[in-house]
């Protein structure tokens, strides 16, 4: 009953808290004018094949909620979008679902939607490696994040704040599981130090999920009816950074 309440209380102060204050800086960036291009438009192909998949545009609905049975709703309505709009889905955490079975259906309805794309199962890089496969199966999973947000436990009253092990752990399940595993952030961005680490153990794949988006420090303090302080508030690597970072740091066949 806890988890479900924290479910539904994430969707509701990330509504009305909005993204950031912590900016993207992507709109920073300007592209470079090429006054000799040698193109011709109606050769462009936007559709792409990401994880055995093919994609009609490259992107899909990053992680949002699951683990309880009131959101099942809201991924059935996403997955119809991502279905009719030939992009792949990640649902959110299914730590709780393979824990205590709670909230399983808010997260298959994705794949009977879904039938034939891509989708991304979620688990906590605190889970077992028996737990990361049950996350797997219970989607057909096609790949499965593995998310990092330490942060967010730090402000969550209920949070696990003891991070020691985390990157054995994470070698474990990746190495035991029968899809790919997406490093995953959740709105506090990867820096090209933990890029390096993370390469250096072998992953391959990373979603960096920076900061300017949601902001579950906010959230959770906003749960708890405390303020954040502005260095707080603003936590986190910037997106544009990140990406910049995984641009000088990984390599060109690497999945972000």
């Amino acid at each position: 009953m806890q988890r479900a309440k924290r479910k539904l209380e994430h969707i509701q102060y990330a509504l009305e808290l909005g993204d950031g204050p912590a900016a993207t800086h992507l709109a920073d960036l300007r592209f470079l004018h090429n006054c000799l291009p040698e193109i011709n438009p109606a050769d462009f192909v936007l559709s792409v094949e990401i994880l055995g998949k093919r994609l009609r545009l490259p992107f899909f609905i990053d992680a949002i909620t699951g683990s309880t049975d009131a959101v099942t709703e809201i991924n059935r309505k996403l997955a119809q979008v991502a279905a009719r709009t030939g992009i792949g889905m990640a649902v959110g955490s299914q730590f709780g679902a393979v824990r205590d079975g709670s909230g399983i259906a808010s997260y298959t309805v994705v794949r009977e939607e879904l039938a034939e794309g891509l989708v991304i199962g979620n688990i906590s890089a605190l889970a077992t490696p028996a737990q990361a496969q049950a996350a797997i199966d219970m989607l057909q999973a096609d790949a499965l994040e593995v998310h990092l947000n330490a942060a967010q436990e730090l402000w969550m009253a209920e949070g696990d704040k003891d991070t020691c092990g985390l990157l054995a752990n994470l070698m474990q399940i990746r190495d035991a599981v029968s899809v790919p595993v997406i490093v995953k952030e959740t709105g506090c961005g990867i820096a090209a130090e933990q890029y390096e680490l993370l390469l250096e153990q072998g992953f391959t794949a990373f979603d960096c999920a920076g900061a300017g988006g949601t902001n579950f420090p906010a959230i959770e303090a906003k749960r708890q009816g405390v303020e954040l302080t502005e260095e707080f508030a603003a936590w986190g690597v910037p997106t544009c950074w990140s990406l910049l970072d995984a641009q000088q740091t990984l390599p060109q066949n690497a999945l972000l």
